[in-house]
C-alpha cells in the first residue's frame, strides 16, 4: 500500500471520532508517528466495547460492518417512514417507548432525502469508517495480522468510493450514523452541539486531513 493510499485510508477512519475533542483526535490519528496515535490499552478497551477480544471475534465484527452494518437497520426504518406522511411519522415515533429506538427513528426521519440512496449507502460510511478504524486497532493489539487488517481497510475504502462522491457526502453519512447509534435523546442533543463545530472544521480547516487527501485516490 503506497503512501497516498495509506493517507486516504487513515483519513477515512479518522472521521469516526466524535464528541468533545473529536477534531483533535482526527488530526492526531492521521499525523501521529506512533501507529495510530492511540495506546494499545485504549485500542483494546475500544475493541472490548464492541465485543472484539480475539482473532475470531475481530473477523466476525469487521465482516458484519463491511457486509451488513448499522446501515441495514437505518435503511429499513427509512423505508417504513417513506410510506407515511409527516404527521403519521411523528405519531408513530411518539407511540414508541424504547428510547434507543426512538432516537433511531428520529435520526432516520431527520436524514430523509439527505443521504445517498441505497442499502449500502445511507449511513454506510459510518460502518466503513468503523471497519477501517477497528481493523487498525485489532492489528495494533495483535488480534489481526497486517494482511488481515489491510483486507478490511481496502474493502471499506473501495465501498466508500463506490457509494459517495466526495468527502462532504462521506462525512455527512458518518455523522448520521453516529447520531443513529446514540442510546438516548440527551446524548443525541449533546452530541449534535459538538458535531456542528467538528463538521465545519473537518471540511474547511487548513489543518484538516480531509483537505489534504484526494477523495479519488486509487485503491487497488
Amino acid at each position: 500500500m503506497h503512501k497516498q493510499q495509506r493517507r486516504f485510508i487513515s483519513a477515512l477512519a479518522s472521521t469516526r471520532f466524535y464528541g468533545h475533542g473529536a477534531y483533535y483526535s482526527m488530526v492526531r490519528y492521521t499525523t501521529s508517528r506512533r501507529s495510530n496515535g492511540l495506546s494499545k490499552r485504549v485500542s483494546k478497551k475500544n475493541l472490548e466495547s464492541i465485543k472484539v477480544v480475539d482473532n475470531e471475534s475481530a473477523h466476525q465484527m469487521l465482516s458484519w460492518m463491511v457486509e451488513t452494518g448499522s446501515r441495514t437497520e437505518f435503511y429499513r426504518i427509512q423505508n417504513l417512514l417513506l410510506l407515511l406522511s409527516k404527521e403519521e411519522q411523528d405519531a408513530h415515533i411518539d407511540s414508541l417507548t424504547d428510547e434507543p429506538l426512538i432516537v433511531k427513528f428520529r435520526v432516520a426521519q431527520a436524514y430523509l432525502h439527505r443521504l445517498p440512496d441505497g442499502g449500502d449507502a445511507n449511513i454506510g460510511a459510518f460502518d466503513y469508517a468503523g471497519c477501517v478504524l477497528f481493523a487498525d486497532m485489532a492489528h495494533q493489539v495483535g488480534y489481526l495480522s497486517k494482511q488481515e487488517a489491510a483486507y478490511y481497510e481496502r474493502l471499506s475504502a473501495q465501498k466508500s468510493q463506490e457509494h459517495y462522491q466526495n468527502w462532504q457526502e462521506y462525512i455527512t453519512s458518518v455523522t448520521a450514523g453516529v447520531h443513529f447509534s446514540q442510546l438516548n435523546e440527551e446524548h443525541l442533543q449533546r452530541l449534535i452541539s459538538y458535531q456542528e463545530h467538528y463538521l465545519v472544521r473537518s471540511l474547511v480547516s487548513k489543518t484538516s486531513p480531509l483537505r489534504k487527501v484526494d477523495w479519488n485516490t486509487e485503491i487497488s
